[in-house]
C-alpha cells in the first residue's frame, strides 16, 4: 500500500509541476493563480512522499 501512495504522490507532483509551467506562460490572472496553486500542491506532494525501501 505504501508503494501505491508513493507512486500517486510522485505522479501528482509531476502533473502539478507541468500544469504550473504551462499556466505560468500566460498573462491572465486566473492562470497566475492556477500556477501558484499547482506549485503549492506539487511542493506538498514532494514533502509527503518518502523514498521507497525495497528490502
Amino acid at each position: 500500500m505504501v508503494f501505491i501512495a508513493h507512486q500517486y504522490l510522485l505522479l501528482c507532483e509531476e502533473i502539478c509541476r507541468l500544469c504550473a509551467a504551462e499556466c505560468s506562460k500566460h498573462d491572465h490572472e486566473h492562470c497566475r493563480q492556477c500556477a501558484v496553486a499547482c506549485e503549492e500542491c506539487a511542493d506538498a506532494c514532494h514533502a509527503n512522499h518518502e523514498p521507497i525501501n525495497q528490502d
